[in-house]
């Protein structure tokens, strides 16, 4: 992989991580619109601390699933390796930003569970779209 399919890797992995933030900022206002209206903010600040991660998990797989699926469609890249390179540089934002904030300990299984889920999206799309 050359330098700029690793900017590529590396930009589309930064795309991914802002959409699963807005999604997820999306998630808390739903809830506290929808879901369970009529509190105060540090109410849905603390409801944020499990709606967060829930939506990542949820949405996050298929981000990568339709990203890797896109990004798999030009014959002269290595889409697995590019696939990877994208977890990789995702993964190691998101553990970086959570260690920074001293939350890996607390939510290892959660993480885990997250990052999982997240590669077989970037797996499974390389995979639909047949490279």
């Amino acid at each position: 992989m050359g330098a700029l399919e690793f900017l590529r890797a590396a930009g589309t992995a930064v795309g991914i991580l802002v959409l699963n933030l807005a999604i997820s900022f999306g998630a808390v206002a739903w809830y506290s619109v929808f879901g369970d209206p009529g509190h105060g903010a540090p109410y849905y600040e603390a409801a944020a601390q499990w709606i967060a991660p829930l939506s990542s998990i949820v949405f996050g797989w298929l981000l990568f699933l339709l990203a890797m699926l896109a990004m798999s469609r030009k014959p002269a890249r290595d889409a697995l390796v590019f696939a990877l390179t994208t977890f990789a540089v995702y993964a190691a934002i998101d553990l970086s930003v959570i260690g920074a904030m001293g939350g890996i300990s607390v939510l290892a299984p959660t993480i885990a569970l997250s990052l999982s889920s997240k590669l077989a999206g970037a797996v499974g799309g390389v995979w639909v779209a047949g490279r």
